[in-house]
């Protein structure tokens, strides 16, 4: 069918969409027989992109969000391999997706004699590669990759159902139109395929082309990630473009890059305002940059510079004022990352909104709530003054078997990081901000659930209190929801301390005989005790609600069994657990 496993497994059955207002509710009508995945919202929120898909094949279809009736826009079919999901520009005008080849010829077949015997070689290096237990073995297989994953992208227009492609046929991987349609970046798989990695660890390359298929440039390249000692080192970072994405209010590319060595100050070195003990001085000036089009070389503006590395940044509406992120967390949990704001009219000030510490979890200052920007891409979220941004996070407790994690949002101010929490979960449910109606926070959409209490989408006016529930979830497993459930702490012989969830049969009782019990387990790395307690046990959630999933063994619960489900983490050093 040219598409992902997960397309066929994982897709869902259809659409509802619910209006934040007044709760009313319009069905996407479907095609007898489809199975739908990708929706996705035109900028404008009028309609709703998705792929529909059939046994044989997948195509592109667009529903009206006032009636739900939908259609076929496409009459060709989908290569949605890597490209799973449909992408808007021109302001839902237009929508980009990935075709197979026109002239693309029969699937290829197996020969009946080896064109060659099976060949692996070592490496010199030290290699840290875990076992991967599915990958290509053979040189058919590598052409079968090859032909499923080759296509064009195709730009089509929504109203006439008119496809243009694009440039040369690749192994797409990701594509990202640029909201007025004009360019298009692209990238692909770029080298030989493995026998020792995932397909997706193969090298690849970035492009930027022009709506005509020309190739502007490259933005990026990456080698193969084979798993020797310096694979994930970037020799050339210096000189890279990083964090590359589409300018969220000025057409053209905001990216960060390391200034050449010719234009360095080291006499500035370290001289950033809001810098911490954990922001090492850098040489190098690290800047924020905007390449407007066409896109010619050595025409990037510089509109922030800095003596210290960043990682990260994001802009409010205005484009005017920098969020920039500092520092990283490992896997471990090792390391602080702070975040910082600077005003393009004042940038020799930075001001520190937050710190957070990869061993301290529990005060987690959160995460910035972000908006769209008039052009549809993320921004970050700021008062209807611009002096406040909101930091989304949850509260954690010492003791998560009395005391639940709260999901928060606090409003900071951006000159001062005078913090004020503005909205906070109850300590007898689970509630968290799914949406945001207003840049003051004045209504929000909640996800409440509690360990009795289906999940369920509720409208909160925050000044008021007053809650409208605009979802109406059924619990169709009450019996297993109902139900005993234990969660509990065991020590295994190595001293190890770790959780067990245990689901009892439906109808058993306290003092009535053992049941037979089912074991379901997957194990998970960790580094220590510690990380093991600070990732699972601490982040407990007593509040959940005990739903099943697709894969959920909780299901043996109606036949008589008792439902095990213990952690038995594999514990190491990072990287070399197995």
């Amino acid at each position: 069918a040219d598409r992902h496993r997960r397309l066929t497994a994982r897709s869902e059955a259809g659409y509802q969409l619910i209006s934040t207002a007044d709760g009313s509710r319009v069905d996407v009508s479907l095609p007898a027989g489809a199975r739908v995945s990708g929706a996705t919202w035109s900028p404008d929120g009028a309609q709703l992109a998705f792929f529909a898909h059939f046994d044989d094949a997948s195509y592109l279809y667009v529903a009206d969000a006032d009636d739900g009736a939908s259609r076929r826009v496409l009459r060709d079919a989908l290569l949605a391999v890597h490209v799973i999901e449909p992408r808007w520009t021109r302001g839902g005008a237009e929508v980009a997706v990935v075709l197979p080849p026109a002239n693309r010829g029969a699937m290829p077949q197996e020969g009946a004699v080896p064109t060659s015997p099976m060949v692996r070689h070592t490496t010199d290096e030290r290699n840290a590669l875990r076992t991967y237990f599915d990958l290509l073995e053979s040189p058919y297989e590598k052409e079968l990759v090859r032909w499923f994953s080759t296509g064009q992208l195709a730009l089509v227009d929504v109203q006439s159902g008119q496809s243009t492609r694009v440039g040369a046929e690749r192994m797409i991987t990701e594509i990202d139109p640029a909201p007025d349609g004009d360019f298009v970046r692209v990238e692909f798989l770029s080298g030989e395929l493995s026998y020792i990695v995932p397909v997706m660890s193969s090298a690849t390359r970035e492009e930027l082309w022009d709506r005509n298929g020309n190739v502007i440039t490259v933005l990026a390249e990456t080698e193969a990630r084979e798993g020797a000692d310096g694979d994930d080192d970037d020799e050339d970072g210096d000189a890279q473009r990083r964090a590359v994405r589409w300018h969220p209010t000025e057409p053209g590319l905001l990216f960060l890059q390391q200034a050449p060595a010719d234009e360095t100050d080291e006499a500035g070195a370290g001289a950033a305002a809001g810098a911490g003990p954990n922001e090492p001085a850098s040489r190098e000036l690290d800047r924020v940059l905007h390449w407007a089009p066409p896109f010619e070389a050595g025409s990037e503006t510089v509109l922030y510079e800095t003596s210290r590395r960043m990682r990260s940044v994001e802009v409010d509406r205005s484009g005017r004022t920098l969020f920039i992120t500092r520092g990283e967390i490992s896997w471990s949990g090792d390391g602080t990352q702070t975040l910082h704001a600077v005003r393009l009219d004042a940038p020799d000030t930075e001001h520190l909104i937050s710190r957070r510490s990869g061993d301290d979890f529990a005060n987690d200052p959160g995460e910035p709530l972000m908006a769209h920007s008039d052009r549809g891409l993320e921004v970050v979220r700021t008062s209807n003054d611009g002096a406040a941004l909101y930091l989304s996070g949850t509260a954690y407790f010492n003791d998560p078997m009395r005391e639940a994690p709260r999901p928060f949002i606090d409003r900071v101010e951006i000159e001062t990081a005078a913090s004020e929490r503005l909205f906070e979960s109850s300590a007898e449910r689970f509630e968290q901000v799914r949406g945001v109606l207003d840049d003051d926070l004045s209504t929000l959409v909640l996800h409440v659930e509690s360990r009795t209490e289906v999940p369920q989408v509720v409208r909160l006016d925050r000044p008021s209190g007053e809650r409208v529930q605009l979802s109406d979830n059924v619990d169709y497993t009450p019996e297993i929801t109902n139900t005993v459930h234990e969660m509990f702490m065991v020590t295994r012989p190595d001293g190890f301390a770790s959780k067990v969830e245990v689901t009892m049969p439906v109808g058993w009782r306290p003092g009535d005989a053992p049941p037979p019990a089912l074991f379901w387990f997957y194990p998970r790395e960790y580094t220590s005790q510690d990380q093991y307690e600070s990732r699972t046990v601490d982040r407990y959630n007593r509040n959940g609600f005990p739903a099943l999933r697709t894969r959920s063994m909780e299901i043996m619960a109606l036949d008589g069994y008792a439902v095990v489900s213990p952690d038995l983490p594999i514990v190491g050093d990072p990287g070399q657990m197995n």
